[in-house]
């Protein structure tokens, strides 16, 4: 009864809600208003919804709608208040309230009820938001065409007009069923671009089917007798000749048919590089088959006793003895046969050579089974009193000694307890290497307190006649005598008291190296007083006609002829008496370098005094209109005009008479670039002046209420705020006085960004003195329970967990204490990142001591699948390892390949079939794949694709 009742009251408000919908839509047809009406936005609006929901204009359907769709619509569509209005349109109140709802939204599950075959939302337009394609809540009217929606994804720019599905599907836009017959007989490049190094030609010139680029109909028997290298680059180290001398079929390069015949004794050396490594003889010594080099019928029996070694190098580091020692069968030597059992008394390391500072002692010593070297099981309490040393090799600069003489425990030399008293008058040095460029003498000699060598007690007294060199180097070119000769107080050698006296016609060069560049003769020659090297008394008199340049070097670029030519009077060279008179008509450029970018022409032009060339007299009235700008550069952003526009005085170019009365209400930027940073309005607004910019009279009074910011850029990160509610003096910006105390419980960084990587609490936390900042006293006694991380970054690649699941002490965070034992059967990968490429699983299946990592003990037993841990390197074939190898060698790969190797004289070249990394393959490489199309069709088979699954064998 009650289930009836509810089936009921909802069938009356379905009907009610469609009379309702039906009449509203009719009576918002039939009752139209104009459009700048405020009933008019709720018509149309109601028009759209019912005609959107009902699928036709048909007021008699039923709108294919839910009761609460209805009412959800009802919401945003206010039934019209009609009351008061005689011609039954609504009040301006209730219109006013309609004219804002003019957006109707789309019902709840609209997508799944509306009839939409006339579109089908299918594919690529499987949408389930209305409102992605119907927008501004427009129920009909939204255009079907592909390029009202995505004329902002098209990507050929118009260049195929605006018919999207005349090449693509709505299901997917990539298979593209483009018709190139409309194109006619346009070229391919003019849309495509052809790969690289492809032929140049036309395309139908090869191609004549646009859907399958593979098939080619080109035809070389137009090209006549042209080479195919005038089209075709031939591939790197190819035979030189002409294609034709080998190739006789166009359709297939693979098929060669060069007579080698017609080159009887010449070897194919000459013409063919052999490959890297390769044997150097005679080819037809191996090979008899020029057709194919892969089938080699050379026999090792005609060559006796001579062991492969003669011939063939082997790998690196391979065994140096005979091959036939380990290799029975020259046809496989990956198969050896060499028993170690025949050598009982031989160590390895008369064959093998040991890892670098390996023990030098024989292998057995160690390892008994010679298959795992990894098992050494040396006991050394077997060695008795033979000394590590005898074995191992110490650090580099270690105590030369016995190892026990300080190590007693072989399992941990950082035990060191070597007692020094044990050496009694041994000297340190008989053990130990001082420092670098330290005292040879014995150690005690200065050092009695070996726990402290830095207390020295040396008495210097006990050498009186000794001299301080004999242990003691003298600084870099120092004087090589005797220290004392100089230095009586060994305690201070600066005091040096040295008598020059002693050395009469000694020339100070013997002990002493004069100043680079010095004259080389000796010093007495110029300097009488040798306590001031200063006073020079040489008189050059005595060197009448010898030039300066036999000493003396002249400056750089300096007139390369006789000093005494210009300078008479050589106490001083700024005085110059050469007579220029006597040159002529030499111009100066043929002694003299003119200035950087001086005027090219002769000198003389314009000086006609030269000894003064700052007296130019060149008369520039001669050059009529010719501007300044022909023969000088003006200077760096100087005026772009005419230099005579300005300046009317040539010789002064400081006066500048340029009238700016004439340029009226030009501004200053027209022809001037102000300074940077300028304010960017007129010159005018602060400049009166144009004769000195440096007295700017803008009125700041005038500009009111407007902040400084508005024209002036604030220095770097300044405050946001207004200028003036800190700065009150314009006229010195420095006096700030801002009150911070009006900004109640506003926190610092809302005006202020803290340094980087900061606290990102209130300042207020930690700092209360806002006039000291680094007084910070946060308390991190009332953070209670909460993580250092919640305000601090861990370090990079730091545990993720709480701090004080390791930390107890957060004054000293070194000391870690976390308890692994806690944390059951979780693995470490849980808390730590494993190395690089390292195995994915747990970490306990191999490791079990968690103190050294070291000790693995995986068992590959049992598991096939390798990649579900392991990485193939890179090409490498996709099937499963275990269908190639075994766990105990790699090497051995035994996979059986089903298809015959030499199908098709493919003679084992993978590439012949697999032109890409397996298992994918082609037939077409040498099956016309056009053939094979017809002769299966031929049969009623129309899929190729799968070659092998009907040729398993390779056979019909």
């Amino acid at each position: 009864m009650k289930r009836r009742l509810i089936l009921g009251v909802v069938g009356v408000l379905v009907f009610a809600g469609t009379i309702a919908g039906a009449l509203s839509w009719s009576w918002a047809q039939s009752t139209p208003y104009a459009a700048d009406h405020p009933f008019y936005a709720w018509q149309q609006a109601s028009v759209r919804f019912w005609r959107g929901t009902m699928g036709s204009a048909n007021v008699g359907a039923v709108p294919p709608v839910t009761v609460e769709a209805a009412a959800a619509a009802a919401v945003d569509i206010p039934t019209p208040e009609i009351a008061g209005e005689p011609t039954g349109q609504p009040t301006p109140a209730a219109a006013d309230a309609l004219v804002a709802a003019h957006v109707i939204p789309f019902p709840p599950d609209a997508i799944n009820q509306v009839d939409h075959s006339f579109f089908p939302l299918e594919g690529g337009h499987e949408i389930a938001d209305c409102a992605a394609c119907h927008t501004q809540g427009d129920y009909k009217g939204t255009s079907p065409t592909c390029v009202n929606c995505h004329a902002l994804d098209e990507p050929h720019e118009g260049a195929y007009g605006l018919d999207c599905a005349g090449c693509h599907v709505v299901q997917d836009w990539q298979p593209v069923s483009f018709d190139h017959t409309l194109m006619g007989r346009q070229d391919c490049r003019v849309c495509h671009e052809p790969p690289p190094a492809h032929y140049g030609g036309v395309c139908r010139a090869c191609h004549t089917d646009t859907t399958d680029f593979l098939v080619v109909t080109f035809s070389h028997d137009a090209i006549g007798a042209a080479d195919c290298r005038s089209c075709h680059q031939p591939p790197p180290n190819h035979y030189g000749g002409a294609c034709r001398t080998c190739h006789q079929d166009t359709d297939d390069f693979l098929q060669v048919n060069f007579s080698h015949t017609n080159f009887g004794g010449i070897d194919c050396g000459v013409c063919h590089q052999p490959p890297a490594n390769h044997y150097a003889g005679e080819c037809r010594a191996c090979h008899q088959n020029t057709n194919n080099f892969l089938q080699v019928n050379f026999s090792h029996a005609n060559f006796g006793g001579i062991d492969c070694g003669d011939c063939h190098a082997p790998p690196a580091s391979h065994y140096p003895g005979e091959c036939r020692a380990c290799h029975q069968d020259t046809g496989s030597f990956q198969n050896v046969n060499f028993s170690h059992a025949n050598f009982t008394a031989t160590d390895c390391g008369g064959c093998h050579a040991p890892p670098a500072n390996h023990y030098p002692g024989e292998c057995r010593t160690c390892h008994a089974d010679t298959r795992n070297f990894r098992n050494a099981n040396f006991d050394h309490a077997n060695i008795g009193n033979v000394d590590c040393g005898d074995c191992h090799a110490p650090p580099a600069s270690h105590y030369p000694g016995q190892c026990r003489a300080c190590h007693q425990d072989a399992g941990n030399f950082q035990n060191v307890n070597v007692n020094h008293t044990n050496f009694g008058g041994t000297d340190c040095g008989a053990c130990h290497a001082p420092p670098p460029n330290h005292y040879g003498g014995s150690c005690r000699a200065c050092h009695q307190d070996t726990g402290n060598f830095d207390n020295v007690n040396f008495s210097h007294a006990n050498f009186p006649t000794t001299d301080c060199s004999a242990c003691h180097n003298p600084p870099a070119n120092h004087y090589a005598g005797s220290c004392r000769a100089c230095h009586q107080d060994t305690g201070n050698f600066n005091n040096v008291n040295f008598s020059h006296a002693n050395f009469p016609n000694t020339d100070c060069g013997a002990c002493h190296n004069p100043p680079p560049n010095h004259y080389a003769g000796s010093c007495r020659a110029c300097h009488q007083d040798t306590g001031n090297f200063n006073n020079v008394n040489f008189s050059h008199a005595n060197f009448p006609n010898t030039d300066c340049g036999a000493c003396h070097n002249p400056p750089a670029n300096h007139y390369p002829g006789e000093c005494r030519a210009c300078h008479t009077d050589t106490n001083d060279f700024g005085n110059f008496t050469f007579n220029h008179g006597a040159i002529g008509n030499t111009d100066c450029g043929a002694c003299h370098n003119p200035p950087a970018n001086h005027y090219a022409g002769e000198c003389r032009a314009c000086h006609t005094d030269t000894s003064n060339f700052a007296n130019a007299v060149f008369n520039h009235g001669t050059i009529g209109n010719t501007d300044c700008g022909a023969c000088h550069n003006p200077p760096a952003n100087h005026y772009a005009g005419e230099c005579r526009a300005c300046h009317t005085d040539t010789n002064d170019f400081n006066n500048a008479v340029f009238n700016h009365g004439t340029i009226g209400n030009t501004d200053c930027g027209a022809c001037h670039n102000p300074p940077a940073n300028h304010y960017a309005g007129e010159c005018r607004a602060c400049h009166t002046d144009t004769s000195d910019f440096n007295n700017a009279v803008f009125n700041h009074g005038t500009i009111g209420n407007t902040d400084c910011s508005a024209c002036h850029a604030p220095p770097a990160n300044h405050y946001a705020g207004e200028c003036r509610a800190c700065h009150t003096d314009t006229g010195n910006w420095q006096n700030a006085t801002f009150n911070h105390g009006t900004i109640g419980d506003t926190d610092c960084s809302a005006c202020h960004a803290p340094p980087p990587n900061h606290y990102g609490g209130s300042c207020r936390a930690c700092h209360q003195d806002t006039s000291n900042w680094h007084n910070a006293n946060f308390d991190h006694g009332t953070i209670g329970n909460t993580d250092c991380s919640a305000c601090h970054a861990p370090p990079p690649n730091h545990y993720g967990g709480e701090c004080r699941a390791c930390h107890q002490d957060t004054s000293n965070w070194h000391n870690a204490n976390f308890n692994h034992g806690t944390i059951g059967d979780t693995d470490c990968s849980a808390c730590h990142a494993p190395p690089a490429n390292h195995y994915a699983g747990s970490c306990r299946n191999c490791h079990q001591d968690t103190s050294n990592w070291h000790n693995v003990n995986f068992s590959h037993e049992g598991l096939t699948d390798c990649q579900s841990c392991h990485t193939p390197p890179p090409n490498h074939f996709p099937g499963q390892c275990s269908n190639c190898h075994n766990t105990e060698t790699w090497e051995g790969a035994t996979f059986n390949h089903s298809f015959p190797l030499n199908h098709g004289g493919a003679n084992g070249q993978c590439g012949a079939c697999h032109p890409g990394p397996p298992p994918g393959y082609t037939c077409f490489g040498c099956h016309d794949q056009q053939d094979m199309i017809e002769e299966h069709l031929e049969h009623g088979i129309g899929d190729i694709g799968n070659c092998v699954g009907c040729h398993p064998n390779g056979e019909d």
